[in-house]
């Protein structure tokens, strides 16, 4: 399967959604890539997710490609992590899953 992973969340008024730039310069837009790459690497105690060499390897992918194969299994993990997600807001989440089920077609 292929995650694209320049698709950019949006707001309510399909105005681009930003974040500050980890450099504390300015803002950058939220991508898919950019949303799975902090949920992958985000703590998973008690929630399944990818072992520590898997997710970082996964999370190089993510940063440096356009399009990235995953496994189904790969790929069933990153949206059940998604979806158990505490951390993010029902607006990016709901966007992320809408995102990844266009995968599967």
């Amino acid at each position: 399967m292929k995650i694209k992973t320049n698709l950019l969340l949006k707001n309510l008024k399909d105005e681009p959604l930003t974040m500050p730039t980890g450099k504390g310069k300015g803002q950058e837009k939220v991508t898919l890539g950019l949303l799975l790459i902090n949920i992958i690497l985000e703590p998973h105690k008690d929630k399944p997710g990818f072992r520590p060499l898997d997710a970082y390897k996964l999370a190089q992918k993510l940063d440096t490609q356009k399009e990235v194969d995953v496994t189904a299994t790969e790929f069933l993990q990153i949206k059940e992590l998604v979806e158990n997600n505490e951390m993010y807001l029902p607006l990016v989440l709901g966007q992320a899953l809408e995102m990844l089920n266009n995968c599967d077609k």
